[in-house]
């Protein structure tokens, strides 16, 4: 005796809550093939079948088999499935990112169903749980957090009622991305991990990546950001398990966001490229969008000014199409850091101010909280205390209606910067106290802390000038080596780099200048290897500095000069102020550098290749002869410190050193670089991964023959591509 339309549609329906999505469909093909099924039950079995489809992320389908079924089912005068299918739209709608069309249709169900319980006295529990879900994602997109506060509880109580476990844990999780808007994290990852206990117990996998997803961005968002990256990983792996692009891009994009937190700006753009590609494939609007604001932030960290704008101004265009108001709001702020990173203070001001009345309008909290913060620091960048001092006002009301941590943490610093802005020693000291109280405190946020050491270091810098105690510079370089903890800590480049500048100039607050060039060298390779060319180009521009004034530091080491001395040379306040607020660096537009000569040796000074770029004239010809020579006398030296990458400057020209498994490379070029440390690194290794070339290397160091002329075209093959195109 075969199976019933009734035993067959509970069959699919455990399948669809296991995750066994393409068994679902394969039997549902089947019914669909039953000529004599009456149009009621068929249109039940499509029902099943949008769900499924909107499981593996097929969208666009789900929503055109909705409306199909809701006309037919209108047709038919069934009002329970008239309510499936316009729950069914709503779904596809709100993941297409159609939150205006998903508001509209949520109305006409709310109609549905209130009309259907009366006239026909059904129980619509399920449904009304299902419309709730949908209602409290759709508020809390389009900035009503009213409705998300009300209906997502209420789906909550009425799944576990009806015992619905798969859809109490989406309402459960639901609620959690929600409590994003408060920050309170902890309480996110509490309520993700209930729900993560049920998911395995069920064993649906697709939802069970979701789940990962989430806790993904919950304990990135605390600083985890390897734990987050597991989870992602975790999630990437069922995605492509199952084959759901929808998946695949949200997590792709994610493992990207771990990467750009940690300064691997390359492999984050490689996974948001890859993402994107992902998200139109299936038409996902919106994920397009999210994807362009994080490709723009990756422009804005590497210096590429009109870049980061011309993608936020795409991710705008976007969301406007779309009428997604939170979208709307945080491009309009990302495109103020732009401003502010191109100096442009007024225009600055004037997106942060647009962005802030979304906010107000959405009324998110933290977010407001967040943008009057910067607002007062850009105002106080311009020297207008009054009108900073108003949005600090602002800030105050919502300290005290909001009982947050993270809000009084901000507060507070919003507070030192104020007090730190007058001359009035007693404010100065009110402000260390407030900084000291955020930096032992638990950190609520990492870019909160950091900047509050950075205003700490800044404090004691200038109580330092006025004092000249160096029981404050113990201090300065303790809270120096906290932050360089951090970094480690939180595998940030980019924080890393920045630290080895300010520690290179503790170095030559103590006269060591030969560690001051090493540890700017560290920085600056640092920042090129990890594509912060803005930051990159700073760290050169220190090292011409130094290199520029490296007289005036021996001459004041010879006659141990007072400590003021010292720090009227050293240029840490400039570095402290732009780290502080994690300000970009825009890159010049051109930067010229004119390369002249390679030379590759051996430990023992042999010379095996040389290569002149240009013509030098006679005076040009002894300079660098000058230079060679004096390489030559401290190559020995050179060698007892292998991967150290030397820089010596003389007149326009500046020698670049490496030493890589007995070889040292010597590029001299003319004018500045700031990508010329690049430029040698990636040309040894080149040479390194060309086996033919690398082992007659190391063969002619050991034996009096010279390179064929064949290995000699190869090296020069290799240098103009690393040096010249």
């Amino acid at each position: 005796m075969g199976q019933s339309l009734e035993e067959n549609y509970s069959q699919i329906e455990e399948m669809i809550i296991k995750g066994n999505y393409i068994s679902a469909l394969d039997n549902l093909e089947k019914t669909e093939q039953i000529s004599d099924i009456v149009p009621g039950q068929k249109l039940k079995f499509q029902i099943l079948k949008a769900r499924v489809l909107l499981d593996l992320g097929e969208y666009q389908k789900c929503l055109v088999l909705s409306i199909n079924t809701f006309q037919e089912s209108e047709n038919l005068c069934e009002r329970v499935i008239m309510i499936d299918s316009k729950i069914s739209m709503i779904a596809s709608m709100r993941y297409l990112g159609k939150f205006k069309e998903a508001n509209n249709i949520i109305k006409e169900a709310e109609t549905l169903i209130s009309e259907t319980e009366e006239a026909y006295e059904t129980d619509l529990k399920l449904q009304e749980a299902r419309l709730l879900f949908n209602k409290g994602i759709c508020g809390r997109a389009t900035g009503n957090q009213d409705i998300t506060d009300e209906s997502l509880p209420k789906s909550i109580e009425i799944f576990e009622i009806l015992q619905n476990k798969t859809e109490y844990c989406d309402s459960l999780e639901a609620k959690a991305m929600h409590i994003d808007a408060s920050k309170d994290y902890k309480l996110a990852i509490e309520t993700l991990m209930k729900s993560l206990k049920i998911r395995e117990e069920i064993g649906n996998k697709q939802r069970l990546a979701n789940t990962y997803n989430r806790l993904g961005v919950h304990t990135a968002n605390l600083g985890l950001n390897n734990e987050a990256l597991d989870y992602y990983i975790k999630g990437l792996e069922i995605a492509k398990e199952l084959k759901i692009k929808d998946l695949i891009a949200i997590f792709t994009m994610n493992i990207g966001n771990i990467s750009a937190k940690k300064g691997q700006l390359a492999e984050a753009l490689s996974s948001y490229l890859e993402a994107q590609q992902h998200s139109r494939s299936i038409g996902n609007k919106h994920m397009s969008a999210a994807i362009m604001i994080n490709v723009a932030d990756i422009y804005l960290r590497r210096g590429e000014i009109e870049k980061a704008l011309e993608y936020n101004k795409l991710a705008l265009k976007g969301f406007e199409e779309l009428n997604f108001r939170q979208g709307i709001a945080a491009i309009l702020r990302n495109i103020g850091k732009v401003y502010y990173t191109k100096g442009n203070l007024e225009l600055a001001s004037t997106f942060f101010n647009e962005s802030l009345s979304i906010r107000q309008e959405l009324n998110e909290i933290f977010s407001v909280a967040e943008i009057l913060y910067n607002l007062v620091t850009i105002y106080l960048d311009e020297g207008l205390l009054e009108q900073a001092k108003d949005y600090h006002s602002q800030l105050e009301k919502i300290k005290e209606q909001n009982s947050l941590p993270i809000i009084n943490h901000l507060y507070s610093i919003s507070e030192a910067k104020l007090l730190k802005s007058t001359p009035r020693l007693k404010n100065r000291v009110m402000a260390e106290e407030l900084l000291l109280s955020i930096i032992e405190d638990d950190i609520l946020s990492h870019t909160i802390t950091i900047d509050a050491y950075l205003l700490l270091c800044e404090l004691l810098l200038d109580e330092l000038k006025l004092l000249g105690d160096k029981t404050v510079l113990n201090e300065l370089t303790e809270y120096i080596e906290n932050l360089f903890d951090i970094a480690k800590v939180q595998q940030s480049h980019s924080l890393l780099a920045k630290t080895y500048l300010l520690k290179s100039q503790l170095a030559l607050i103590n006269f060591e200048v030969d560690k001051a060039k090493n540890l700017l060298s560290q920085a600056q390779f640092i920042a090129e290897e990890k594509e912060l060319h803005g930051l990159a180009y700073n760290i050169s521009q220190e090292y011409d500095n130094l290199i520029n004034h490296k007289d005036d530091w021996i001459l004041l080491a010879q006659r141990n000069a007072p400590l003021g001395e010292r720090l009227a040379l050293i240029t840490m306040n400039d570095a402290l102020q732009t780290m502080i607020g994690n300000k970009g660096i825009a890159l010049p537009e051109i930067i010229k550098e004119e390369p002249v000569y390679l030379i590759i040796q051996n430990n023992s000074g042999k010379t095996i290749f040389t290569e002149e770029f240009q013509s030098l004239s006679k005076l040009d010809g002894a300079l660098i002869g000058g230079f060679i020579a004096a390489l030559n006398s401290f190559v020995q030296e050179l060698f007892h410190t292998p991967g150290h990458i030397e820089r010596i400057k003389h007149q326009d020209y500046t020698m670049v050193l490496k030493i890589h498994e007995g070889v040292l490379v010597t590029y001299i070029y003319k004018g500045q670089s700031y990508s010329s440390i690049k430029k040698l690194s990636n040309f040894v290794d080149s040479l390194a991964t060309t086996p033919n070339v690398w082992k007659a290397l190391q063969q002619s160091f050991a034996s009096p023959e010279v390179l064929s002329v064949e290995e000699l075209s190869s090296i020069k093959k290799i240098s103009e591509s690393c040096f010249v195109l």
